[in-house]
């Protein structure tokens, strides 16, 4: 990981509970990338409670479990922060999970976001 804090317009990333060769090859691709830092990596996901704040990270980065994502990942994306979690699964493949919020919206906008979400 970088010695120096990333800037304010960095994806800032938490890897947590991905397999060690796995979190290698994340960070080894991801340290060739511009504009996205990893600035935490936690072995075990349940860790992610003890983050604050003032942690400042936009996406988590976990290994996707044959239940799903774990625990403290899913209060991460439900909880006050609505942090999006990318699960990694065995076969390579990615599971998105994001949360979003429309205010002031109507009749059509329910009806966008109902054939947004059952197209992915």
């Amino acid at each position: 990981m970088s010695q120096t804090a990333p800037s304010e317009d960095v994806v800032r990333i938490v890897l947590a509970g991905v397999p060690r060769l796995t979190a290698a090859l994340v960070r080894g691709y991801l340290a060739t990338q511009s504009g996205v830092a990893i600035v935490a990596e936690i072995h075990q996901p349940d860790a992610l409670v003890t983050l604050t704040e003032q942690d400042a990270i936009d996406v988590i980065v976990t290994a996707r479990r044959r239940s799903g994502i774990a625990t403290a990942c899913q209060q991460a994306l439900f909880g006050p922060w609505a942090l999006p979690v990318i699960a990694i699964d065995n076969d390579g493949s990615l599971e998105t999970f994001d949360r979003s919020t429309l205010h002031e919206t109507g009749m059509d906008d329910l009806v966008k976001e109902i054939r947004r979400v059952a197209t992915k």
